[in-house]
């Protein structure tokens, strides 16, 4: 049990940013089908990407953006 508390504590400082793009896409959905996307993104997939944030092909470090991520 430490090993899994130790690896929160380690992964609750990683972060979860929306790109622009993200946003603007989410924008072009229609509003009901967009609510139920975005509360699967935020109760689903974010959990998932904070329990193991290196796992996927399309994760990938932010260019130019301030502090490095």
């Amino acid at each position: 049990m430490k090993t899994l508390a130790k690896k929160e504590g380690v992964l609750s400082d990683f972060k979860i940013f929306e790109t622009n793009q993200f946003i603007n896409d989410l924008d072009d959905i229609e509003k009901n089908l967009k609510k139920k996307i975005y509360d699967k993104i935020q109760n689903y997939t974010y959990p998932q990407i904070k329990m193991n944030p290196f796992y996927g092909k399309n994760i990938k470090k932010l260019i130019n953006y301030d502090p490095s991520t």
